[in-house]
């Protein structure tokens, strides 16, 4: 199998290809809307013009799903590969086609040997025809569930008559029966064909096309606002959240991850942080991400745990802290507790999405050099710091989405220490003096100063040099709020 990146296909493709190229949401749904709501999913043959195909079969196998198509006599076959879009490649005869925006080792991979029975239609005389049901919104990965597959089927239930949405074999995310009611069709069954209901690439999207923000806004504000049963442990779980944040206390949602992309300090500097909070505030919750289950169900398997272990460890002998591990629970109950969260540090992937996107809370979001998954703009109240790459060689050749990285726990206060002076964090207790005096000593209005010293506080704690360092360096700070 020859894998091509240039090429030229007929009308329909290219333009499909041209919407990829410019990022035009607007122009890819207005192209491939009056393709659906129909019985049967029909397109243009790539090569041949004047042929038309119907999709007779499809086959999901992990993040893929491919669809088979074949004129009514049976002939002219090709296959459509979609991952993040709704065409990632074209694949005939001995041609695969990939377009741009696309996972190209994804689609490598299915032609491995071992994955040779894909492939088995081409060979085929008689090929059984399963009725085309609709759209599996289905996805083994969050961002793609969400940002791929979710934000547009909401748009295509609204726009197309008749159109019919199933859930995977496996569990959903977010309950899938209930944000379609009517046009939910069950679970995906075995004599019928489905399409994944992509659009373009969310990633490729993300912060570029104003269509697909208001997809995403509308999407995410679905979200907040969703309520579903959930198992008992979860209802449980939010309710403790509820009666520990009080007066006095700071919530803190902090993501940890021990997988593909880890920041090497997120132990230290959680610890560092909680206990730097206790200067201001009679206690802290903390509550520790990691690892997403499907709707309802809990999953403590995971290697996030073992980051969770250390980070309790490390603040078993410190009073006024409660610790909470979020890890393996649904996005239903994460959502529910992130409501009662002040701020954040998270991951810049998908870590980031419930406290960034759809709870919409301050905080800081690090990074590697490379990856950021939610470019937009947040009003200030959320500050990005990139740490340094460190490459590992068995990540090294998986790409950017792999690379683990350092960020000393410094930086991470500054941004916090931004984020106060911005107005957007607050604390309980009186402030120390001697900040104070060296804040009036740079001339900051007085009815800014617990928005500087607050957390200047927090710094002396474990720094004796932290007013010398403030005095180095407020002014550089007063002139970056001036400029935001």
């Amino acid at each position: 199998m020859e894998i091509l990146k240039k090429f030229t296909l007929t009308d329909f493709y290219e333009k499909y290809k041209n919407f990829i190229r410019e990022a035009d949401q607007k122009g890819a749904l207005e192209l491939l809307i009056p393709l659906f709501g129909k019985e049967e999913l029909e397109l243009p043959h790539p090569l041949i013009p004047d042929v038309v195909g119907y999709c007779v079969q499809s086959k999901k196998i992990e993040l893929t799903n491919i669809m088979y198509f074949m004129d009514e006599a049976g002939a002219h076959k090709w296959a459509i590969v979609q991952i993040t879009s709704f065409i990632n490649a074209v694949v005939i005869d001995d041609n695969c086609f990939v377009f741009m925006a696309s996972p190209v080792n994804i689609i490598e991979s299915l032609f491995n040997k071992s994955n040779g029975y894909l492939w088995d239609f081409f060979k085929k005389e008689d090929v059984v025809v399963k009725k085309f049901g609709g759209f599996l919104v289905d996805q083994k990965r969050p961002y793609h569930f969400f940002y791929d597959a979710l934000v547009n089927a909401i748009e295509i239930d609204e726009n197309v008559d008749g159109a019919f949405f199933y859930s995977g074999r496996e569990g959903d995310f977010i309950g899938v029966d209930k944000i379609f009611d009517k046009s939910y069709a069950g679970r995906a069954k075995e004599d019928e064909s489905y399409a994944y209901p992509a659009i373009i690439n969310g990633m490729r999207m993300f912060g570029k096309s104003q269509k697909f923000m208001s997809q995403v806004f509308k999407m995410e504000k679905f979200l907040i606002n969703f309520h579903t049963p959930s198992y008992p442990d979860s209802k449980s779980l939010v309710n403790e959240v509820r009666n520990d944040v009080n007066r006095g206390s700071i919530a803190i949602w902090f993501g940890v991850s021990n997988g593909k992309r880890k920041w090497f300090q997120q132990v230290e500097s959680c610890v560092f942080l909680v206990k730097a909070l206790l200067n201001e505030n009679s206690s802290v919750v903390l509550l520790v991400d990691g690892h997403t289950s499907p709707q309802g169900e809990f999953n403590d398997k995971n290697g996030d745990f073992d980051v969770f272990s250390f980070i309790q460890s490390e603040l078993s002998s410190v009073k006024n802290v409660k610790i909470i591990s979020l890890i393996g629970h649904d996005y239903v109950t994460k959502i529910e507790t992130c409501k009662e969260v002040d701020f954040f540090v998270s991951y810049s992937g998908t870590g980031a999405f419930i406290p960034l996107r759809v709870c919409k809370k301050p905080g800081v979001v690090h990074k590697n050099e490379s990856l950021f998954a939610f470019p937009d703009d947040y009003g200030g109240k959320v500050l990005l710091v990139e740490g340094e790459d460190f490459f590992d060689n068995k990540k090294k050749e998986k790409g950017r989405g792999f690379v683990d990285y350092k960020i000393p726990h410094e930086k991470i206060m500054q941004a916090i220490l931004q984020l106060r002076l911005r107005g957007f964090l607050s604390c309980e207790v009186e402030t120390n003096s001697s900040l104070q005096k060296v804040l009036e000593k740079h001339g900051v209005a007085k009815s800014a100063l617990p928005l500087f010293y607050d957390i200047c506080d927090i710094l002396s704690c474990y720094s004796p040099s932290a007013t010398e360092v403030l005095s180095k360096n407020i002014e550089v700070m007063k002139s970056d709020l001036t400029h935001q």
